[in-house]
């Protein structure tokens, strides 16, 4: 379903039948249920409509904020915020799902990129969202452009004695995240390390230097050549 503006989903919302207050306690969850049915998308979705991957719970809990102000009137049916009112809410909470890595970002890295390339969790309490162009900028400057987000892979919680991924398992993931890179616009080392470290986070920086050298040496020093990948540290 292809949402236009804000004033679509209004609309939509405004059309769906009331939730009487008697028959259905939990009001608010069970029209989180329908909001998220409402707006349900396949992802990826742009950065303005990101909001479409929150699940119920989340959707409840704000509704449930955002209730407190907005209730009264007909004691029969519940009565819900407009639109307008959740939006700036259920963008908040997806930001703090963005940071934890719930959900994830990708974008072409200012206006001199070319493809789309994953964002790790860890670069984000840097950057703010600018929702309504789609972009996360640092201080004025845009950082990133033609953002869009997707729900994370669900990965398995490595155990106690396997903390550290094997040396094989690090280079599939090198060889995977280097994909979203090209030798002419190479992605700063401590960008890198952050994107390995997001999928494997147990990887160390030699297993990580290692496979570097033999999975993606596109994105290293060529000899006589400046350096392509810059480290801070």
């Amino acid at each position: 379903m292809d949402f236009r503006n804000a004033a679509e989903i209004e609309l939509r919302i405004a059309l769906l039948p009331p939730i009487s207050r008697g028959a259905h306690l939990a009001g608010p969850h069970l029209h989180a249920e329908r909001l998220v049915a409402l707006w349900k998308a396949d992802a990826p979705v742009t950065l303005g409509e990101a909001f479409r991957l929150l699940g119920v719970e989340a959707v409840a809990e704000v509704i449930l904020q955002a209730s407190v102000e907005c209730d009264g009137g007909d004691p029969r049916h519940w009565q819900f915020p407009p639109f307008a009112v959740l939006l700036a809410l259920l963008r908040a909470q997806v930001w703090e799902e963005m940071l934890a890595g719930k959900i994830t970002l990708e974008a072409i890295k200012g206006f001199r990129g070319r493809r789309h390339q994953p964002l790790a969790p860890t670069l984000l309490p840097r950057l703010a969202p600018d929702w309504e162009l789609g972009r996360l900028t640092r201080a004025v400057q845009d950082e990133y452009i033609d953002v869009r987000a997707r729900p994370a892979l669900v990965s398995a919680i490595p155990r106690p004695w396997q903390q550290k991924p094997s040396n094989a398992e690090v280079g599939n993931v090198v060889a995977d995240v280097a994909k979203a890179f090209s030798s002419a616009n190479p992605p700063s080392f401590d960008e890198f390390w952050a994107l390995v470290k997001d999928r494997l986070p147990g990887t160390t920086l030699h297993q990580m230097r290692k496979a570097l050298r033999e999975q993606a040496p596109h994105l290293r020093r060529a000899r006589g050549q400046a350096t392509k990948m810059k480290s801070s540290g």
